[in-house]
């Protein structure tokens, strides 16, 4: 739950929803503690927007666990399943954190460089966080400083680079809400049929070649997105492998 302290679940089969458990009382777990969760064989991990720890929900039990990690601020961290790990990524990815699923051991990498940083662009737009995406045995994440970070998970290095070809036109429904509207910016990252596809808060898609560090518009999806009849630039979340075909998700 995003405004309650709670975590509920849906039966699909009697179409109710259950109160599943009340977070515990501590400090950071106020509203918004949490900003996602991924469930890994029987436990479920809750990734902290601003609580101060990783929690862990044991589905057969019923017991909450914690792993605790430095956290500074708002932490917007998601989480992907490699192996035997669960890593996990802030949104701008300063640092990386790696958990044993069996040890809950947790050990930290930094980055070593804030180039993904947008403090602006972190107040505004912070429900966009999506989960890391795994490429080539790398980690990938794209932050909207337009910055892709990598983290490759043989050699435990980072790496970024700046897209310079993504545009940073503003976005003209954005203007009615933010003073002069909020400039486009990468959001997101998936891999599919061998690609790396990268996509944008205004609905561009490009293209990521590994081999030469090359960026490129593929179609751009602005400006189809009908609202009660009326056209109007989209703005996105998330892009969804289906089949084989890519969807887009509106984030309205």
């Amino acid at each position: 739950s995003d405004n309650f302290n709670c975590l509920f679940g849906y039966d699909f089969l009697e179409q109710r929803l259950d109160l599943i458990t009340v977070f515990p009382e501590t400090v950071g777990t106020q509203n918004f503690a949490f900003h996602s969760l991924l469930k890994v064989g029987n436990e479920i991990y809750l990734f902290p927007l601003t609580a101060n720890e990783i929690y862990i929900f044991d589905l057969l039990k019923k017991e909450f666990s914690t792993i605790n990690v430095p956290f500074h601020g708002t932490n917007n961290v998601q989480g992907v399943v490699s192996g035997e790990y669960l890593y996990c990524l802030k949104r701008f990815p300063d640092e990386l954190i790696r958990i044993h699923l069996d040890t809950k051991k947790a050990d930290i990498f930094t980055a070593g460089t804030p180039q993904g940083m947008d403090e602006a662009a972190e107040r505004q737009v912070y429900r966009n966080y999506l989960e890391p995406c795994l490429y080539q045995g790398k980690i990938v994440w794209a932050g909207n400083g337009n910055v892709l970070t990598v983290f490759d998970m043989e050699t435990e290095r980072f790496s970024m680079e700046r897209l310079e070809e993504v545009s940073r036109e503003k976005i003209e429904r954005t203007k009615a809400y933010y003073q002069g509207g909020l400039e486009d910016c990468i959001i997101g990252a998936k891999a599919f049929k061998g690609i790396l596809w990268i996509f944008s808060f205004d609905g561009r898609i490009y293209q990521y070649d590994d081999r030469l560090h090359k960026v490129w518009p593929v179609q751009s999806m602005n400006h189809r997105h009908n609202n009660v009849g009326k056209s109007m630039p989209a703005l996105w979340a998330n892009l969804i492998p289906l089949r084989d075909e890519l969807w887009f998700v509106p984030q309205y």
